[in-house]
């Protein structure tokens, strides 16, 4: 597979994965209620949101089997374990914009409250559970294949270094925001936004060195 390409379908899947995100009317919010409240004034940003949200798990899958498949950048141990860790994020990411299609079903036309409420409790409860597993292989795939291209010269080490910054953004400014949502939302954010950004930067690097992970 050419690097062009993979470099292009990882720019493009960091795009659209910050975008998913930036359509959702709120970001980390677990309460089933506020859930329904926020997805019910705006459906249609939430159902824009869920495609995106696919196309971006989607293509992830050319990007990173361009890594794998490229001898010098699969030999370093980060990159190839963090594209698998990656590529398991990547169906996380894709089991999650089907629970936001779920939440657009459960107040469409019809549809009882009262009754819906309980589903959509459960899903974010011990349904959310099962995903979050696959979710979190994703911020650490995204770290692992950041630090594989640092050492190979492909990107600065601000480019991991930032990442690191963004976990402390996620656990300090995540506690100084609790309770206010439009803080939490600007929060939120700003963490996927700074891991978007990275992975946008080594596709940027591959678009535009495609020969720099071929060689021995």
């Amino acid at each position: 597979m050419s690097l062009r390409l993979a470099g292009a379908s990882l720019i493009f899947a960091a795009a659209l994965f910050w975008l998913a995100w930036a359509l959702m009317p709120g970001v980390g919010i677990n309460d089933p209620g506020t859930i329904l409240d926020l997805v019910g004034q705006h459906a249609a940003r939430v159902r824009a949101s869920v495609v995106a949200q696919l196309l971006s798990a989607a293509a992830y899958a050319p990007a990173l089997m361009g890594l794998v498949a490229t001898r010098r950048l699969r030999r370093q141990r980060s990159i190839r374990g963090g594209a698998i860790l990656l590529l398991i994020g990547a169906m996380g990411s894709a089991a999650d914009a089907v629970f936001h299609l779920l939440a657009v079903m459960l107040v469409g036309p019809g549809m009882d409250r009262a009754a819906v409420l309980p589903v959509l409790e459960r899903m974010q409860g011990d349904g959310l559970r099962f995903i979050l597993p696959m979710i979190l292989c994703f911020f650490v795939g995204s770290g692992a294949v950041a630090v594989g291209f640092a050492r190979l010269g492909l990107v600065s080490r601000a480019n991991p270094r930032s990442l690191v910054f963004a976990v402390a953004l996620a656990l300090v400014g995540g506690s100084l925001a609790a309770g206010h949502a439009g803080a939490e939302r600007a929060v939120g954010l700003c963490v996927l936004g700074l891991f978007s950004v990275s992975q946008a930067w080594m596709g940027i690097a591959l678009w535009r060195r495609p020969a720099a992970g071929t060689g021995g």
